[in-house]
């Protein structure tokens, strides 16, 4: 998500900081196997931007009382569980492993979340949801077709529909809620 204001920038700085000082960012690891470092970023890539989305999404869940966030929360929920299941059946069966992490960002979003109560979480929740959608839709569309590992390849190209889904659906959302 891009900041709004200088203020937000000078906010979130140090907490950012802060985050990216005491992570311990688990990469996928190839062990034995054969895949490149493009394919690992990739696998680091689409593992934290699905957990972002389920933490966040459960949050929501929690935090909102909006049947629409809720609805929203729930599909993501669903879909980004399935999509890391099988991620992670790929990975596994390759000799790597999945990152089980958050990258700096997701955190900070997650904690901006926390801060948010009503109509703010919910607007925020929303705008969250089609910056991480419009960031993995990009990230999917340049795998479907830039990987080298076939497998990955294709998990890419299969779970491109969802994603777009997704952020055409928090852009409904976000639109619903500006009013």
């Amino acid at each position: 998500m891009k900041p709004k204001s200088i203020h937000t920038v000078f906010i979130l700085s140090p907490l950012i900081f802060a985050l990216g000082f005491f992570s311990v960012i688990t990469i996928a690891r190839a062990g034995d196997s054969k895949l490149t470092s493009k394919d690992k970023s990739f696998i680091t890539d689409a593992s934290e931007a699905g957990a972002t989305e389920i933490q966040e999404s459960e949050l929501a869940n929690k935090t909102s009382s909006n049947a629409d966030v809720k609805s929203l929360a729930d599909m993501m929920i669903k879909d980004h569980t399935k999509a890391g299941a099988e991620l992670e059946k790929i990975v596994t069966a390759k000799g790597g492993e999945a990152s089980k992490s958050l990258g700096v960002e997701q955190k900070a979003n997650i904690l901006l979340l926390k801060t948010k109560s009503g109509d703010s979480f919910d607007k925020t929740f929303a705008e969250i949801m089609v910056s991480d959608h419009k960031t993995a839709v990009k990230l999917f569309e340049e795998a479907a077709t830039n990987l080298d590992d076939a497998d990955l390849k294709e998990f890419a190209r299969k779970t491109l529909p969802t994603l777009k889904h997704h952020l055409m659906s928090a852009e409904k959302l976000a639109a619903k809620l500006a009013k």
